[in-house]
């Protein structure tokens, strides 16, 4: 990734706390990947879809706020607010790289 080397210090800050974040959830044998308990928030009429084949590849169906893929947040709270409608996943989410976006 790039963005490490720009000069905007709020990245390195919010790349800090994600992995902070992850940190209890690391598994020693894979140092570098990162692993979350998230949420997302949906529709109840998704959550049969969802829960028997998994998530829609949002790339063929919507742009999304910051860009393509599946939305999920820290806190249960902000996920029922902005993305659920009536209903909230709990994912394990893992990553290695992410992009630490700015709003």
């Amino acid at each position: 990734p790039k963005w490490p080397h720009e000069s905007n210090p709020q990245r390195a800050k919010i790349n800090q706390l994600s992995q902070d974040l992850s940190q209890p959830y690391q598994d020693p044998d894979y140092p570098d990947v990162k692993l979350l308990p998230l949420w997302h928030g949906t529709a109840p009429t998704a959550l049969e879809g969802i829960l028997k084949t998994g998530y829609a590849n949002l790339a063929t169906t919507d742009s999304g706020f910051f860009g393509k893929g599946i939305y999920s947040a820290w806190e249960a709270e902000y996920a029922h607010r902005v993305y659920s409608k009536g209903s909230l996943l709990l994912n394990w989410v893992c990553y290695y790289s992410a992009y630490p976006t700015l709003y």
